[in-house]
């Protein structure tokens, strides 16, 4: 636990959550502030343009509280094996009213030449090219409060972000793309082993994506803030 003055004089009190436990309500507290990420989806790994893996949401609002809280990591969505990658899970805070922040979707190719951000559905709008010159994002209706993963197409970059982090880049593979940044970045996409450069723990980024191994996205996350 760390504590921070406030404007007023009093001590701020913090508490990090890098793993599901119980947050401890001082009998004097009845509202507390959180910053809430939910993890990263898992890079795809496949032969043909795989995209990268969504980053988590990132929720940050007052809460009220009663009682103890159970506060639920989110786990790391799994890299995918010749195949999709796995959603990341939910993190949430069970205070008065549950706060949740979604996992990002699992990274998925579109089809050849074009990717998709993780999570978001097959055969949707393309955005600013025609087909003949396909390098723009495919954006649907799939996990929608996470940032999107990489686009695949040649001379594009990786995903945007939510909250603080920026997207991961397609680093050494121009057909890889890398995952979407959440409360920290997300990972390089790579040409054939994107765990060289994967998300952090805790970063709720989405996992880079690669033609061999795929890497898997960052864990959930939570600060607690309150005064007494």
């Amino acid at each position: 636990m760390s504590y921070i003055q406030s404007a007023g004089g009093s001590p701020l009190k913090c508490e990090r959550f890098t793993s599901t436990g119980t947050w401890t309500r001082p009998s004097t507290t009845d509202v507390v502030y959180v910053i809430l990420v939910g993890a990263g989806g898992g890079g795809e790994d496949a032969a043909s343009s795989p995209c990268g893996g969504g980053g988590g949401q990132v929720v940050t609002r007052y809460c009220n509280v009663n009682g103890n809280v159970t506060v639920t990591i989110g786990a790391a969505g799994a890299a995918g094996v010749s195949g999709v990658g796995g959603n990341g899970g939910d993190s949430t805070f069970a205070g008065v009213v549950t706060l949740t922040a979604d996992g990002g979707g699992g990274g998925g190719a579109d089809r050849l030449y074009n990717g998709i951000g993780g999570g978001y559905p097959r055969a949707n709008t393309d955005q600013g090219y025609p087909d003949d010159a396909p390098k723009g994002m495919f954006i649907g209706s799939g996990s929608s409060l996470g940032a999107m993963g990489g686009c695949t197409s040649q001379e594009v970059a990786g995903g945007p972000c939510a909250g603080s982090g920026a997207g991961g880049d397609r680093a050494s593979s121009p057909l890889s793309g890398g995952g979407g940044g959440s409360w920290g970045d997300g990972g390089d996409g790579h040409n054939t082993d994107a765990t060289t450069s994967p998300p952090a723990a805790n970063s709720g980024g989405g996992g880079g994506s690669a033609n061999g191994t795929a890497a898997a996205g960052g864990t959930g996350y939570c600060e607690v803030y309150w005064s007494e």
